[in-house]
Parts: C-alpha cells; sequence; structure tokens
C-alpha cells in the first residue's frame, strides 16, 4: 500500500508502532550498555587478579606460544608482557630452539594428560626454580 492511499487509522497504528520499536531498541541499547560494563569489570577484576598472583604464569597456546603472562612471571623474564606475548616459551624460558624433552605442555598436547616437571633453569638474568604445570 502507498502512502498517499494509507487512511489516518493506519499512518497512527504505524507510528505507534515505530514509537514502540523504538522503545525496545532504547533498552536494548541500554541493557547492552549494562552487559558491556559487567564484561569490562569482570576482565579487570581477572587482569588484576592474574597479575597480583606471585607465582610465574605463562598461558601457553598449541604451538607454544604464550599469549598472556602474568608480571610475576615477566619480571623473571625481565621483559615486559608486551615482549613475551607472541613468543615461545621454550624461546622466552630456556633460550631454545624448540620445546626441552621434560616440557610438560609438549606431553600434555602429545597424550592428553597433566604432566608436571621440577625445572631448575638457568640463563643469564633468569632462574626458574618449581613445578610447571600446564594445563590446556
Amino acid at each position: 500500500m502507498k502512502d498517499e492511499s494509507k487512511t489516518k487509522r493506519q499512518l497512527i497504528d504505524e507510528a505507534r508502532e515505530l514509537r514502540r520499536k523504538n522503545a525496545e531498541l532504547e533498552k536494548s541499547e541500554i541493557e547492552h550498555k549494562r552487559l558491556a560494563g559487567l564484561v569490562i569489570r569482570a576482565k579487570k577484576e581477572w587482569e588484576y587478579t592474574f597479575d597480583s598472583i606471585p607465582d610465574l604464569i605463562a598461558l601457553i597456546d598449541r604451538q607454544h606460544r604464550i599469549i598472556r603472562i602474568n608480571k610475576a612471571m615477566a619480571n623473571r623474564l625481565g621483559l615486559s608482557p608486551k615482549e613475551v606475548i607472541g613468543k615461545t616459551c621454550y624461546e622466552s624460558v630456556h633460550n631454545a630452539k624448540v620445546p626441552p624433552g621434560f616440557c610438560p605442555h609438549a606431553l600434555l598436547l602429545k597424550d592428553g594428560n597433566v604432566h608436571t616437571a621440577e625445572v631448575h633453569e638457568e640463563t643469564p638474568r633468569r632462574v626458574f626454580p618449581g613445578l610447571y604445570l600446564s594445563i590446556v
């Protein structure tokens, strides 16, 4: 139906429907902003918690690339997190071209089981004593 052939009643009904849909959109936008705020807050809380843990933690992908590292681990490496993210764990931690034979992450990727290793790695300015646990 063309606009010039619509009745006054039809135009009023369309206007009401448009106002109703506009109100729904505004309500949806308010909810979206509220949820976005909650996500941002949760992200900040997670980052704060992750960086507050004194243990050395790195999140590592299937190619052994570091995708996230906490401040304690970055400090132990003597680098900023930005300098480490994207590099391999064996390059960053062990100064090696391939994962060491005891690598719990490599073993986990191979058999799907959780592995631990006692590691004492000494490289210039870096000592990594402790227990390493890899879970994907």
